[in-house]
């Protein structure tokens, strides 16, 4: 099984309010959708799962909201791709080793675009970025340069400590 495609069909992203104090962003990814698809090549038939998705960060207090939604299609067999659309359509799950792989797909593209539209937003990101910090001589000079992990430290004024809620399949 592979991603073949990743596509996105919506971006909205709102700002409500000037960010201030401590901020925290969630990000929820639900599964929408699962739907067998079938893939003309140039001699052969593939096929493949059409997986949609809906991401979100949610800051709060409630300073904005960015949502993405697109979908992903990941090459199969057409025995897996059956089996995972029955279990979609009985129980909306899919297959745990599928489900990693896709959340792990939407979370690293998403979040991407969720930074930029952030940064566009003047919001605060929505994943804490590391910092330049320099250390400098008695006669100020530079002494050194290194960058500083903000994962393990409370977020400054204005700036964004990330969380993540459970990522889950929508029922």
């Amino acid at each position: 099984m592979a991603i073949i495609g990743f596509n996105l069909t919506k971006m909205s992203c709102e700002r409500k309010q000037q960010a201030n104090g401590k901020i925290t962003v969630s990000n929820n990814i639900n599964i929408t959708q699962v739907d067998e698809a079938k893939l003309n090549a140039a001699s052969s038939t593939s096929t493949a799962l059409a997986i949609s998705f809906r991401f979100e960060l949610k800051y709060n207090p409630d300073v904005g909201s960015i949502l993405i939604e697109g979908n992903i299609l990941e090459l199969t067999t057409e025995v897996e791709a059956k089996e995972n659309v029955a279990a979609w359509k009985e129980r909306k799950v899919i297959k745990p080793a599928l489900f990693q792989t896709i959340m792990n797909a939407i979370f690293s593209r998403c979040q991407v675009h969720g930074i930029i539209l952030a940064k566009e937003l003047a919001l605060p990101s929505p994943v804490p970025l590391p910092k330049i910090k320099v250390e400098q001589t008695a006669a100020g000079t530079v002494k050194s340069v290194s960058v500083a992990s903000t994962s393990a430290t409370p977020a400054p004024k204005g700036t964004a400590a990330a969380t993540s809620t459970a990522a889950k399949p929508k029922k």
